[in-house]
């Protein structure tokens, strides 16, 4: 347990043997000592409005933010973080990362940019697409296939999937009609779930010319986050987590 007093973190990702919290517009590093208790090692400021979204690939943390643009930080020291590229703009959303592209939401254009960042040092924008009115939702990257939930159309929220790197129209799938709305995605196979105000919404996505949402669950509560690891499926929800086995999507 690390006592954070009030401080609230928006974000939290890692591994066993250490992780990364966000506060605003910094970044705070833990390294597993001893015992399975961590130590903060190393901290730093981004200079930016707020950290909206941060992941990890390889040696790499990407953040993205309010006034942060597109930032990418060498993690290989972790008591040594370094900024090695800053990609300007006025405010960036969530964002996802394939083997060599940065795929992120642009709210003023309500558009998705494509960074190839296959050296971190110099990432360059290589394509983008205008999502639509009101698109804030998460990006999800999963075997070559980009998923993009919440897209608002004449209060329709739907999942958009784009074929990888290629910022052509690909498919434009579920929930007409549907009151909920989606905020993430996680995919287990061929199954995308997605999480909607009050629950978990499961689509059938062996065929992607024809998704469709094959069950539902409902009155979780208040969503703020889901997780894959392994077969499960671990859902923060209100004051409590719920942890669901997801080896048999079709019998949740």
């Amino acid at each position: 347990t690390i006592n954070c007093s009030n401080d609230q973190y928006s974000k939290i990702i890692g591994d066993s043997s250490y992780f990364i919290m966000s506060k605003q517009s910094e970044i705070f590093i833990y390294e597993q000592i001893e015992n399975n208790s961590f130590s903060l090692i190393s901290s730093f400021e981004t200079g930016g409005g707020g950290i909206i979204d941060m992941k990890i690939k390889a040696d790499n943390l990407f953040l993205s933010g309010y006034h942060i643009g597109l930032r990418i930080v060498d993690i290989s020291q972790l008591a040594n973080p370094i900024v090695v590229s800053i990609y300007y703009l006025e405010k960036t959303g969530q964002l996802a990362l394939s083997d060599s592209a940065a795929f992120i939401h642009d709210p003023n254009t309500q558009g998705l940019k494509i960074f190839d960042v296959s050296d971190p040092d110099i990432p360059i924008i290589k394509s983008e697409y205008i999502v639509g009115n009101q698109y804030t939702g998460e990006n999800y990257y999963y075997r070559n296939r980009l998923f993009i939930c919440n897209y608002y159309v004449s209060r329709v929220y739907q999942l958009k999937i784009f074929e990888s790197f290629q910022p052509s129209y690909f498919q434009d799938i579920i929930a007409e009609n549907h009151s909920y709305q989606f905020s993430q995605v996680r995919v287990h196979n061929n199954t995308a779930i997605l999480s909607t105000n009050y629950g978990l919404s499961f689509v059938n996505g062996d065929n992607y010319d024809d998704l469709e949402i094959y069950s539902e669950i409902n009155d979780i509560g208040s969503i703020s986050n889901i997780q894959l690891y392994s077969n499960h499926l671990f859902v923060s929800a209100d004051d409590k987590l719920l942890i669901y086995d997801i080896d048999n999507p079709w019998d949740v």
